[in-house]
């Protein structure tokens, strides 16, 4: 790679990209004077994606001004001709799924608004962009926009090993363009790129999806790491019971899916318990009493027991799931899970969809503290959480937690609590 010049020449760059560095600030331009190249960094506000354009192609890398880059989109915006350019892939016209977008064209009518849609072969402004392009990082993880792999290959065919020769012999290229009746500028992208999504699904199971990058206000890698040990190292002697089958597939399937659903699972772990738990509770108790020699005597401390026993089975679904979590959770073991990520825990949470859970604890709590307020604590801090994912509107509340990825980085700072409860009242309930 040519050595990056930090200084930039005035005559030169605010000549040729001026309007593109407005239009897209959190790129960066770089002029490589040696080579008389512009190296392009972070277009899709990423560190994994670079372009390098030969200053020669004056007239080509002066249309640029023109583009705006959404980091949202795997797509670039044209703001003469209104339209945003969705980046898709090289098609087999011979295939029966493929073929069907080589031509698809509709009309799409949106509050009032008309957009054009239609799949097409890619601008020379994209392709451009694609010639010049390399990936620095070998993370996939961190590789945004990986269809402009295949739009810069294509420019290079002379020089591909001949199986991807043979690739792009028998494709062609589309992109997806929808233009807009009035400046794109204006438009809101995403929530037309979320209506698209549906209605073109409704119509075509087949048809590709708008692939939206949600901008996360907090980023994934700044949640802490649960606890690893619940107590300071593995233990070398274990001995289980027999867990309930419902219980065991509900842990396993939780441990395997999206925080969103891993919540819900967890919390239907204490829902399933709590309903057979206190009735079971009760039974038991009876039978002790009802076992007694002397209970003919019926003395009346035997009695309000009985009274409690049935107050008790009628308790409501939050009382129970309460009791549950008292009997069957020790305090000190959630309190290292909490104490992990105090600073949160200690804060109320904010989701999108203006749902607002009070903090669990005070920034002063303390274990001794928390002991005490355990439970009934816990369990309505819980429940308030999924009772906005679940069930919302059917309460007739105006406040959800959206599906948003930002939610779910939220969502994944509370897994460790929920999922500790889940676990010890599976483990330990009789």
């Amino acid at each position: 790679m040519p050595q990056v010049e930090t200084s930039t020449p005035k005559n030169l760059l605010p000549d040729i990209l001026n309007e593109f560095q407005n239009s897209n600030p959190h790129c960066k331009l770089t002029y490589l004077e040696d080579d008389k190249k512009i190296l392009l960094e972070k277009l899709w506000n990423s560190e994994s994606i670079k372009v390098i354009l030969d200053i020669e192609e004056f007239d080509k890398i002066n249309d640029l001004n023109n583009v705006i880059i959404d980091p949202k989109f795997d797509a670039i915006i044209h703001k003469d001709t209104n339209q945003i350019e969705f980046i898709y892939r090289y098609i087999d016209p011979g295939n029966e799924i493929q073929s069907q977008f080589l031509t698809r064209k509709f009309d799409f009518f949106f509050n009032g608004e008309k957009f054009s849609c239609e799949f097409k072969e890619p601008t020379d402004r994209l392709l451009l962009l694609a010639r010049g392009f390399y990936k620095q990082s070998t993370n996939l993880e961190e590789f945004i926009v990986p269809q402009l792999v295949q739009f810069r290959d294509s420019q290079f065919i002379k020089s591909l090993p001949s199986k991807l020769v043979e690739y792009f012999q028998v494709r062609v290229p589309r992109n997806f363009f929808i233009s807009s009746s009035k400046s794109i500028v204006d438009v809101d992208i995403v929530d037309v790129a979320k209506h698209l999504n549906i209605i073109m699904r409704y119509y075509d199971r087949q048809s590709p999806l708008i692939v939206i990058h949600e901008e996360n206000e907090k980023e994934a890698n700044s949640i802490k790491k649960p606890k690893r040990f619940i107590e300071n190292k593995f233990p070398d002697i274990i001995t289980i019971t027999d867990i309930d089958d419902f219980l065991l597939q509900l842990l396993n399937v939780a441990e395997n899916t999206t925080p969103r659903f891993a919540f819900v699972y967890y919390y239907q772990v204490i829902e399933y318990v709590a309903f057979y738990y206190v009735d079971n509770k009760a039974k038991k108790e009876l039978r002790r009493l009802l076992r007694n020699p002397t209970i003919n005597e019926c003395r009346e401390s035997d009695l309000s027991q009985i009274i409690a026993f049935l107050a008790e089975k009628n308790d409501s679904d939050d009382v129970k799931m309460q009791k549950v979590i008292e009997d069957c959770c020790d305090p000190s073991v959630l309190w290292r899970e909490i104490e992990n990520d105090k600073e949160f825990f200690s804060n109320q949470i904010l989701f999108e969809g203006d749902v607002i859970i009070p903090a669990l604890i005070a920034n002063d709590t303390t274990e001794d503290t928390w002991k005490t307020m355990c439970t009934p604590k816990l369990q309505q801090y819980l429940a308030k959480i999924r009772n906005a994912i679940v069930h919302a509107r059917e309460k007739r509340q105006n406040n959800v937690i959206f599906p948003s990825d930002t939610n779910t980085v939220l969502i994944s700072q509370i897994l460790p609590i929920i999922r500790r409860v889940a676990e010890m009242i599976s483990l330990m309930k009789e």
